[in-house]
């Protein structure tokens, strides 16, 4: 098994983060969580998050923000799907899906990207994971 330890102050929200990613806690509009999150599997938002949210390559870690959520921080994940509203510097090694009523305000480095008409980035988009061909020798 793995251990994974979240620590801070008295009042950070380790244990409102937990929660949430665990599913205890779906947040709500006019809820609002802050704190850096780091997951493995999905972690879905419906309300709005404050903080870093990441997860590693290895993890297959799929980021879903949900229309009318919000999250304000950099997003390092492999999967994303952005409904609602996304400010940060974003990473995604796999996909990035931006459905019609998502939008994105920063620089987007990813892998594979979709766009769906009605979507909307502010900020540059960088193909930079893409697999470099290999020379031929």
């Amino acid at each position: 098994g793995k251990i994974t330890t979240l620590l801070g102050a008295n009042g950070a929200g380790k244990t409102t983060t937990l929660k949430a990613i665990s599913g205890v806690l779906r947040t709500e509009r006019g809820e609002v969580t802050k704190g850096n999150i780091e997951f493995e599997g999905e972690l879905l938002i419906q309300g709005k998050v404050q903080g870093d949210i990441s997860s590693s390559p290895d993890s297959k870690g799929t980021l879903v923000i949900e229309e009318k959520a919000e999250v304000e921080g950099n997003v390092n994940v492999p999967v994303i799907k952005v409904g609602g509203v996304l400010r940060g510097d974003v990473a995604s090694t796999e996909l990035l899906h931006i459905t019609s009523s998502g939008s994105i305000e920063g620089p987007v480095r990813y892998n594979n990207l979709q766009l769906e008409s009605g979507s909307s980035v502010a900020g540059s988009l960088s193909p930079e994971f893409k697999a470099k061909p290999r020379s031929a020798t």
